[in-house]
C-alpha cells in the first residue's frame, strides 16, 4: 500500500541504520515508570496545544479501542512500552536476503510507530505525550494488496475497534471493490474510518480509501493553521489538522535526518494529521458513548476551529 507520508531528508541516508535494525525487529519492549510530565511536550510539541487545551481534562468515559492499518510498530521505543499498543494482524516480514523488501518493511514500522505515537504516546515522564494518552491502539497489518488491507478492516471492525486510521491508499489503478466494500461494512457497525487525504498536490490523484464514502477524510495543516502546499484538497476533504512538523515517534535507526537519534523526528505528511482526528475521536465517543460513528464524524466537521 502506497504510504501518504513525506520526509524531509534522503531515504539512501537511512537504509545502512534501517539495514542494521532489522535483526532487532523482535526485541521486546522495556517496563517504564509513569511519571506525570512528558518534557518534549511542554517545550517541542507545538503541534499538540493546537488541538489539545493544555487544562483540558481526560475523558472521563472508557476510551474505545483505535485501530490503525500498518506494517507494525517498533516495540523498543520507550514510548510503545506497557501494553497500550498490541500488534494484533501482524504483516509478513519478508526474507532477510530481499533486501528492498525488508528496507520497504522497516520503512512500514517506522510510519506505524510515528501514527501510534501521534494517536497515544503515554504520559510517562520523557519524549512526548499524544493526543490521547492512554489510548488503546491495535494494529493490523497486511501483504499491502488492496484485498488483505480489506481483510484487516473487517477483522479490526469484529474485534471490536470504534475507530479506524488509514494512512496509506491506492490510486485508481490499484483501487479495488473490496476496500471500498470493507469501508461500507465499517460504517455498516458503527465503526469510524477516517483516512489520509494524500500528500501528491497540485496533481491530486484519485485515492481509495480517502475518496470513498463514509470515510473522514483529513488533509495537513501548517503550523499556521492554512493548508500544507502538498495536502489534497477537493471535494472529499473534511477536516484539516496539523500535518507538518509533527514531532512524534520514530525508531532510532530511523531518526536520522535531525542530528540527534533520540527516537523522535518532526516528520510532514496527511499521515500525521489522520492519526490527530482518529484520537480526537475515539475522545469523543470516550464523553459520550451514545453518540453513533456518523453523529460523532458530524460533531468533528462542525465544531472544528
Amino acid at each position: 500500500m502506497p504510504g501518504l507520508s513525506r520526509r524531509r531528508g534522503s531515504r539512501a541516508a537511512r537504509r545502512v541504520a534501517i539495514a542494521a535494525a532489522a535483526a532487532a525487529l523482535a526485541l521486546p519492549a522495556a517496563a517504564s515508570a509513569a511519571p506525570p510530565a512528558d518534557p518534549l511536550a511542554v517545550t517541542d510539541q507545538d503541534w499538540l496545544a493546537r488541538v489539545v487545551p493544555a487544562d483540558l481534562p481526560a475523558p472521563a468515559g472508557e476510551i474505545p479501542p483505535i485501530a490503525i492499518v500498518e506494517d507494525g510498530v517498533w516495540s523498543s521505543h520507550q514510548e510503545m512500552a506497557g501494553g497500550w499498543v498490541r500488534v494484533r494482524r501482524p504483516s509478513p516480514r519478508p526474507p532477510a536476503s530481499d533486501e528492498e523488501a525488508t528496507e520497504d518493511y522497516l520503512e512500514g514500522v517506522a510510519h506505524g510507530t510515528a501514527v501510534a505515537g501521534v494517536i497515544g504516546a503515554p504520559r510517562n515522564g520523557v519524549g512526548i505525550e499524544g493526543v490521547l494518552p492512554g489510548a488503546r491502539v491495535w494494529v493490523y497489518g497486511s501483504t499491502g494488496s488492496c484485498s488483505d488491507i480489506a481483510a484487516a478492516i473487517r477483522q479490526a471492525v469484529r474485534h471490536g475497534a470504534r475507530v479506524i486510521n488509514m494512512s496509506g491508499g491506492f490510486t485508481a489503478a490499484g483501487a479495488c471493490r473490496a476496500l471500498h466494500d470493507a469501508v461500507g461494512f465499517a460504517y455498516g457497525q458503527d465503526v469510524l474510518v477516517v483516512a489520509s487525504a494524500g500528500n501528491s498536490r497540485p496533481a491530486q490523484p484519485w485515492i481509495q480509501p480517502a475518496n470513498d464514502r463514509h470515510v473522514v477524510t483529513v488533509g495537513a495543516a501548517t503550523a499556521l493553521d492554512q493548508p500544507a502546499s502538498f495536502s489534497h484538497q477537493n471535494n472529499f476533504l473534511d477536516l484539516l489538522a496539523p500535518g507538518e512538523g509533527v514531532l512524534t515517534t520514530v525508531p532510532d535507526w530511523y531518526d536520522t535526518d535531525d542530528g540527534a537519534a533520540d527516537g523522535y523526528a518532526r516528520l510532514d505528511g496527511t499521515s500525521f494529521a489522520a492519526p490527530v482526528v482518529s484520537a480526537v475521536a475515539a475522545w469523543v465517543m470516550a464523553e459520550r458513548p451514545a453518540l453513533s460513528a456518523d453523529q460523532v464524524a458530524q460533531v468533528l466537521r462542525t465544531s472544528a476551529r
